[in-house]
């Protein structure tokens, strides 16, 4: 089947980005495919009125909040809004404070270019940038990984579960970009450049406290085993990078801070997406995910399911096939991870902010390619399968308290 594969793959263009571009645009129409499928399933929602159209459609849910920020930037009560939405308990509600500017202000600085309204141009930037993360995406996998194995760990994350998010007027592709490209300059030891991006993703999502302490994980583990192949300026730097990256994650809810006269702002703004489902209103780091725990499987086996996960979720960091990654990118994984189970209250979203690991699917790919071609399609069509429950779930899907994507 390996042979097969590879003689396929010899009739592709020659050139690497060539393969990679025409790879992720055969999965982009994949998956435009299946939102053409979903849509007409769509029912009127609480939070929406039902989308008419497909590039409604891929407007719906929490990209109406981009587009608020779109439209109105820092204002009074819309968009960046200094007087917090609150109800009749002065309660916090959901608002655009919890979706970071970078994505909105690029749309809005290509609408200035082109004339052309939000509703074009943030599905078709979204896809865009994807088609750079995927570029990115190859050049990070294939620093550990074979040609072959990275070309189809591309594919694979095409037609991955959350992929879908990657082609809406959300964020996650542009802020992909900008994590591959961190990645790839911590990689090849640009700690300095590597600033650069991971402060461009510090303004486009949350998570690039992740990404610094991965890199004291890196620059520790160094320290501890004094490998002489790295110099003492290698050593400062990637302090430095780990130091100044976390400290980025501050950024964001200091300005919304400062904007709303609320020094907490941000940190409000965020619990108010979980106080449909739990009465917990403050932030404990950890709590979120056992809350979670408690609420799907109630609250005597809730907290031992929880734990399970976290011994699952140990026992895969410190897994052998994790360890092929390579010392950089295994100790993102176990960074970004440890994040998600700091701050995440785990819902629909789980899917999507999980592709930030998205070099796991250099494993996959690996495993891919030594199965039969029988299990090869099957595995596939599952992937496209999950693709179309995922898009019913976050985009068709709406009832009254149910999490967005």
């Amino acid at each position: 089947m390996v042979e097969r594969l590879v003689a396929f793959g010899s009739r592709l263009p020659k050139s690497w980005w060539a393969r990679v571009l025409l790879i992720w645009l055969a999965t982009r129409v994949v998956t435009l495919v299946l939102f053409v499928i979903a849509m007409p399933l769509q029912s009127l929602s609480f939070h929406i009125p039902m989308a008419h159209n497909l590039l409604e459609y891929f407007n719906s849910w929490d990209c109406l909040y981009y587009q608020q920020i779109f439209d109105h930037g820092f204002s009074l009560t819309q968009g960046y809004a200094k007087i917090l939405p609150t109800d009749a308990q002065g309660l916090v509600q959901m608002n655009a404070w919890a979706f970071f500017p970078g994505y909105p202000f690029v749309v809005g600085a290509i609408a200035t270019m082109t004339g052309l309204p939000w509703l074009i141009l943030a599905p078709a930037s979204a896809t865009i940038f994807s088609f750079v993360f995927a570029l990115l995406a190859f050049k990070v996998i294939r620093e550990k990984f074979s040609n072959v194995e990275a070309l189809w760990a591309v594919a694979l994350i095409g037609i991955s579960m959350p992929s879908p998010i990657l082609q809406v007027g959300y964020a996650e592709s542009l802020s992909l970009v900008f994590l591959a490209w961190a990645l790839l300059h911590l990689l090849r030891g640009q700690y300095l450049l590597a600033l650069i991006p991971a402060t461009l993703w510090s303004l486009t999502r949350p998570g690039v406290i992740a990404i610094g302490f991965a890199a004291g994980l890196i620059s520790l583990l160094r320290l501890i085993r004094r490998r002489n192949e790295y110099s003492v300026y290698q050593h400062v730097t990637l302090g430095l990078f780990a130091v100044i990256a976390a400290a980025e994650t501050a950024v964001w809810p200091y300005i919304a801070g400062v904007y709303t006269g609320r020094a907490n702002a941000y940190l409000l703004t965020e619990t108010a997406w979980r106080r449909p489902l739990t009465d917990y209103e403050g932030f404990t780091p950890f709590r979120a995910f056992f809350d979670a725990g408690s609420l799907y499987f109630g609250p005597w086996v809730g907290p031992f399911a929880s734990l399970i996960f976290v011994i699952a979720v140990y026992w895969f960091i410190r897994s052998k096939h994790l360890r092929a990654l390579g010392e950089e990118l295994d100790l993102w994984v176990v960074g970004y991870i440890t994040y998600l189970l700091a701050v995440f209250f785990p819902t629909t979203s789980t899917m999507r902010l999980l592709l930030p690991i998205f070099v796991v699917f250099g494993l996959v790919a690996r495993k891919f390619l030594s199965w039969a071609r029988r299990k090869q399609l099957q595995f596939l069509g599952l992937s496209v399968g999950l693709q179309l429950v995922w898009i019913y779930a976050c985009f068709t899907y709406q009832t009254l308290n149910y999490p967005a994507p």
